[in-house]
């Protein structure tokens, strides 16, 4: 009787184990690479930290939070990075130049050998 109270425990116990398996995730991991070129990006945000002076007296700091200093025409610009390592910088709603191009900077990107 001993052993098969014991050999149900022991069942009970593989089952308890079993059923406490993590998953497996079955989504792959995205590279810096692919993070980057996955969608358009618009500038949220935007501090400095030291501040940058405002003169060259050294007694007058811009204000760390620029965003906030910037025309808005400036804050909804949209970058695109592609995964052929170019880029675009283009205008958003708000142009700040109505006659400027939409398109207003292209080029290439890299990521640092350590990323």
């Amino acid at each position: 009787m001993k052993k098969l109270r014991l050999l149900v425990w022991l069942t009970v116990l593989a089952f308890v184990f079993n059923a406490c398996k993590k998953e497996d995730n079955d989504e792959p991991t995205l590279t810096k690479t692919d993070f980057l070129t996955a969608k358009p990006w618009r500038t949220t945000s935007l501090t400095v930290n030291p501040r940058f002076p405002a003169d060259t007296t050294g007694n007058n700091f811009l204000p760390a939070d620029i965003y906030s200093i910037r025309d808005a025409c400036e804050n909804d610009d949209i970058k695109k990075f592609n995964k052929n390592f170019s880029y675009s910088f283009e205008e958003g709603a708000t142009k700040c130049d109505p006659n400027a191009p939409t398109v207003f900077e292209t080029g290439t990107w890299t990521l640092s050998a350590d990323e």
